[in-house]
């Protein structure tokens, strides 16, 4: 079943993003510009830094000279390393669709591995399956790649199963396999972390208040296994956390507004990004706050009742009553401070304001919460389906004992129940996904003049980059291997993500040039910036502007300087 659900999973992951690899996978992915322009520079970023000794999780090569502290960023580091291969070869973009590609069967996998705890082959796959392929996951890929990183979630659900609850290995096997596991989601999706370790902490709380001396019997279990997943964390985490709280570039507050990210509940029965969502049809959606990268919280009527039948039906197993549990106070959680209603914000208090008042969850979006209702709802369906074999079983067996009446019966609830499930798929069907193509000026390109620049070469580079659409500055410099370091970028630093607004940015952080005068004081405030910076080189690439245009005022910047034009971009040398 593994092989064939592997398989299954490959075929569909192909066959969603075919778009982009039927065209130029080193220039083109599914998913939108912006973000995933970001992630392809971290994911170039980390074999980059470990080649050339530098510190992965600190970047001056964006930014600079202040930098950026990547373990405030979604840096991805984990998969960066395991794809560094790739990159090396290949490119950041080509990367990033292998990345792709291999998320949907990889988190299949592990979703399988944990429903067979509970579930039949056949069930597990269903369910892994139905998990792989959430709203919530089609709809992270199109921006944030880090948040479909949903392979590790499963396996964290096993482990923790494994330390308090099954406790069949040996307690130091299952306690490295807690804390590797913590690792590797840290270095994926540090929120993800923060998700499990408050679930998992009130899950168990609760547990052990119901059944205190079960609690206590296994204690020495669990607490040996606990000190091991905690050495082995400590080990691999104590100096990226360190760099992270305590190093350079480090964030403090709160980086996004509150209220804004969460589930309208509207969300749950409107979908959004699916074969059939009327969400964009009609324009309800567009009425939520956040952004459709962030609406990921439907279900759908047919899964709704899907759920409720299964609840029904297998309340007596211990691991369906958990699951619900979990579901709905996931989905409460998930709605954020105050209730939302079709855009609507009502004054409606809700639980997360009391989470997130706990340490690091200010910053966490209560709507990404909702994979973990994803996967309690796998949950269900797997032990639901477990549930329909076994009536179908218990029918066969009264059709030979000739119970015609009773057969009749109970094929009929299980067709409607089948045909349901079958409403659940079709449902969840994702949309044509969109598709973003970035292709950089001659000038960048393998064999550019830009790898002509010496060593620790400091540029400003133009587009400037002022938002998240206009990051291609950023993917061309990763792309190029980091030839240069560039004043401007966007990062998740102290202040505004574009860095300090300067006279630099007050002049050129506008798509639209013409927008401020070049006077003698203005000139010469921007030139003394570049010169305390240590700029090298201003180079003018094509962007939503004339291109000609804001190379002149460039020149009328530096003093009537000469532009030299070479592979499509504007050269500015600046004197020593």
């Amino acid at each position: 079943m593994p092989v064939t659900l592997l398989v299954v999973a490959t075929g569909l992951s192909l066959g969603y993003f075919f778009p982009a690899l039927a065209a130029d996978p080193s220039t083109t992915w599914v998913g939108d510009l912006g973000d995933p322009e970001q992630t392809q520079w971290f994911l170039a970023w980390v074999p980059y830094a470990i080649g050339h000794g530098l510190n992965p999780l600190i970047s001056h090569h964006v930014l600079y000279p202040d930098g950026v502290n990547l373990m405030w960023n979604t840096s991805v580091l984990l998969p960066a390393l395991l794809l560094s291969p790739i990159t090396l070869l290949f490119g950041p973009t080509v990367a990033y669709n292998v990345a792709q590609v291999l998320l949907l069967p990889v988190t299949s996998l592990t979703a399988y591995v944990t429903l067979r705890r509970w579930a039949s082959p056949f069930a597990s796959a269903a369910g892994s399956l139905l998990f792989a392929c959430s709203p919530f996951f089609f709809r992270q890929l199109q921006d944030h790649l880090h948040m479909a990183i949903l392979v590790f979630i499963p396996l964290f659900v096993l482990a923790v199963d494994e330390v308090f609850v099954r406790q069949r290995r040996r307690w130091w096997v299952a306690g490295l396999f807690l804390g590797l596991v913590s690792l590797a989601q840290l270095f994926s999706a540090e929120e993800f972390l923060a998700f499990d370790f408050l679930l998992a902490g009130g899950a168990l709380a609760v547990l052990a208040l119901r059944h205190p001396r079960r609690a206590a019997r296994s204690a020495m279990y669990w607490m040996r296994a606990v000190l091991v997943a905690v050495a082995v964390f400590a080990a691999g985490a104590a100096y990226p956390l360190w760099v992270q709280f305590h190093g350079p570039q480090r964030v403090e507050g709160t980086i996004h507004a509150t209220n804004v990210y969460v589930n309208d509940v509207a969300n749950l029965v409107v979908p959004v990004g699916q074969w059939f969502a009327l969400g964009s049809d009609n324009g309800m959606s567009q009425r939520w706050t956040g952004n459709p990268g962030e609406w990921n919280g439907y279900l759908g009527i047919p899964l709704l009742v899907a759920l409720v039948v299964a609840v029904v039906v297998g309340w007596r197993r211990p691991v369906v009553r958990f699951a619900a549990v979990t579901f709905l106070v996931v989905e409460v959680l998930a709605l954020g401070p105050t209730l939302h209603v079709n855009g609507h914000v009502t004054s409606i208090w809700l639980p997360w304001q009391w989470v997130a008042h706990l340490p690091l969850l200010h910053n966490a979006l209560p709507n990404r919460l909702l994979v973990y209702a994803d996967l309690c709802a796998a949950i269900l369906i797997a032990a639901l389906l477990d549930r329909l074999g076994a009536v179908l079983a218990s029918a066969w067996r009264s059709a030979k004992a000739a119970g015609l009446r009773a057969v009749r019966r109970r094929f009929a609830a299980a067709g409607t129940l089948i045909g349901v499930l079958v409403l659940v798929a079709l449902s969840w069907l994702p949309a044509r996904p969109s598709v973003a193509t970035v292709t950089q000026p001659a000038y960048f390109a393998d064999s550019g003049e830009v790898h002509s620049l010496p060593d620790g070469t400091v540029a400003v580079v133009f587009p400037y980059i002022e938002g998240p659409s206009t990051e291609h500055v950023q993917l061309w410099q990763a792309r190029a291997g980091f030839p240069f370091a560039m004043v401007d970028g966007w990062m998740i630093v102290p202040g505004p993500h574009h860095g300090p607004e300067g006279p630099t940015y007050q002049v050129f952080g506008q798509v639209v040039p013409g927008t401020v005068t070049i006077t003698p004081s203005v000139a010469a405030s921007v030139r003394e910036e570049w010169r305390a910076l240590g700029v090298d080189v201003v180079i003018v690439a094509p962007g939503p502007y004339s291109q000609a245009e804001v190379a002149d005022k460039v020149a009328r910047v530096l003093g009537g300087a000469v532009p030299r034009w070479s592979g499509g971009v504007a050269l500015f040398q600046l004197p020593p």
